[in-house]
């Protein structure tokens, strides 16, 4: 019965796992914003803190790769950083704006301006990095 409880669990981690990085479900307690076009000048633009943004689609592997460490950038960093999700395939006037030709792509905006735009999948600790000198 102890076995059978833990595999449960197990399963469960890895339901919900599955359904953020397969599906691109964003938990609704997460701390990460969607960004469209109706807010983008007020969560980015206007921002008092610098902004991490996530330019991805649900079905790249990268993107949905680098999805729990963003996601977990923006709970670590809350208060300091602001962090943004902008699916390219419902907001492509974003990604087109911003010239984003390939994803996963991230940017920081700091003041209102793009400070750093990078293609690629990254570690965590990349990422951490990247964010760092814009603190």
């Amino acid at each position: 019965m102890i076995r059978m409880l833990s595999a449960e669990k197990k399963y469960d981690r890895y339901r919900i796992l599955a359904r953020r990085l397969f599906w691109g479900y964003i938990d609704y307690m997460s701390k990460e914003l969607i960004i469209t076009s109706d807010n983008f000048d007020a969560e980015v633009l206007h921002s008092s803190v610098p902004v991490l943004l996530d330019f991805w689609a649900s079905w790249c592997g990268p993107c949905r790769m680098i999805a729990p460490f963003i996601e977990q950038i923006a709970g670590e960093y809350e208060g300091r950083l602001k962090v943004g999700k902008i699916n390219v395939d419902e907001q492509g006037e974003l990604a087109q704006r911003h010239n984003v030709t390939s994803i996963p792509t991230l940017a920081v905006y700091r003041n209102g301006q793009a400070v750093f735009q990078q293609s690629g999948a990254l570690p965590k600790n990349g990422i951490e990095e990247l964010i760092k000198h814009h603190l």
